[in-house]
């Protein structure tokens, strides 16, 4: 299943962009936001504020839209 793939791709690498998210599983950016939310709302991963952008400006000082990250926060299984 792939909601399982997406879960444990975040839970390997601890962090994601939403487009590496979409480029590793194939899936519409869309789509693939829709399935972190699925963890999002299980409290197991939750997305990143924004980061200043290279220019030094804040998110909404350049026309390119800053991509969301996401964190995965649930530990490893034991």
């Amino acid at each position: 299943m792939l909601l399982i793939a997406v879960r444990d791709y975040l839970r390997e690498r601890h962090q994601a962009s939403l487009g590496d998210l979409a480029h590793r599983f194939r899936c519409d950016p869309s789509a693939m936001r829709g399935m972190v939310e699925h963890w999002i709302g299980k409290g197991k991963a939750r997305e990143l504020p924004c980061a200043p952008l290279a220019c030094g400006k804040s998110c909404c000082g350049c026309t390119k839209a800053p991509e969301a990250i996401y964190e995965w926060v649930e530990g490893p299984p034991h």
